[in-house]
């Protein structure tokens, strides 16, 4: 992130532009991923959203928008900190609304109508996986941090209480992701409009309730998610991703069953894949990642190994996996 700081002469310093009503291609163009002033947001919503009430559905202070935006299209540092969830969450939805054609395109778009309609869940799912990844990397990358950060704030809403439930978020979000469901500035509303506002949330809805899929956002793009919130997540009950260890050249290979206590990218839970006393330490890190948003640091408890030694070798791979990742 400190890479794309540029430092001027009069020591004023800034970063990555981001642009609003732009083309989101336009919008990376300078490293071809989403700018870090747009990440960092997403990433602090992700992180302490799911234990604000309310969040993407009160609104955010005027004011303050206006200050963030400002800085965000300057390309001016900005103390986060100073800034509101809710504001946050408020500019990013104006963001994703200014977006020409909408993030999914008008053509997938309508395609996403069409789909939510179908009778059978699993052909939902591989349609939509289908036309996801299907769309620009930047665009499947933005999704995955997007509905992450929804998914972690729907489970935790009866738990923290907040309200924003799966069908709350649908609600408060469908006209940011699917421009077409907003009336084309007509003050009354028509029946369709109404009816297409609905299927409109059904659609967020299915995306949020089925993010923990394989066969919706992709392995790829879980990968991408999991690397950069720092959160294990479990996708069904076959998988978790975490961080991925750093290239054999920086570490010293590791066992099977290492690789598996130290939850890996990828680890199976089969015992067809892997050695019985794998699956042990597999077992034992899926007690605890029933909580599909759990911190990868929890994986890390000093209960999950008696082996101190082991402990510490795996402290040093998560080192690694941090500094070179």
């Amino acid at each position: 992130m400190l890479s794309r700081i540029l430092p001027l002469c009069n020591h004023n310093y800034y970063i990555e532009r981001v642009k609003f009503g732009v083309p989101l291609d336009q919008v990376c163009c300078i490293h071809n991923d989403i700018p870090g002033p747009l990440l960092i947001l997403i990433l602090k919503l992700n992180k302490e959203g799911p234990y604000k009430k309310d969040v993407f559905r009160a609104p955010g202070h005027q004011a303050n928008m206006k200050k963030l935006i400002h800085f965000l299209q300057t390309g001016r540092l900005v103390n986060i900190d100073n800034f509101s969830v809710y504001t946050i969450a408020s500019v990013l939805k104006k963001f994703l609304r200014k977006l020409p054609g909408g993030i999914f395109g008008h053509e997938a778009e309508s395609r996403l109508f069409e789909i939510i309609e179908k009778e059978d869940t699993e052909e939902k799912r591989e349609e939509i996986n289908r036309l996801i990844t299907s769309l620009p990397p930047v665009h499947q990358h933005l999704l995955v941090l997007l509905f992450g950060t929804f998914r972690a704030i729907a489970s935790t809403s009866k738990k923290a209480n907040t309200g924003m439930t799966s069908e709350a978020l649908g609600v408060s979000v469908a006209p940011s992701f699917l421009q077409s469901c907003v009336s084309d500035g007509c003050k009354i509303a028509k029946m369709e409009d109404v009816h297409r506002y609905k299927v409109a949330t059904m659609i967020m809805k299915f995306l949020i309730d089925n993010f923990g899929v394989s066969n919706l956002f992709g392995r790829e793009n879980y990968e991408y998610y999991a690397r950069i919130s720092g959160r294990v997540l479990k996708v069904e009950e076959n998988w978790i991703f975490a961080f991925k260890y750093p290239p054999d050249s920086f570490v010293s290979p590791i066992s099977s069953c290492e690789e598996c206590q130290s939850t890996p990218t990828l680890c199976p839970s089969s015992a067809s894949e892997v050695s019985s006393s794998a699956c042990k330490a597999v077992d034992k890190g899926a007690i605890l990642a029933d909580d599909v948003y759990a911190r990868l640091s929890m994986s890390l408890e000093e209960s999950f190994f008696k082996d101190s030694s082991l402990l510490m070798q795996i402290s040093i791979h998560l080192a690694h996996a941090f500094i070179f990742n």
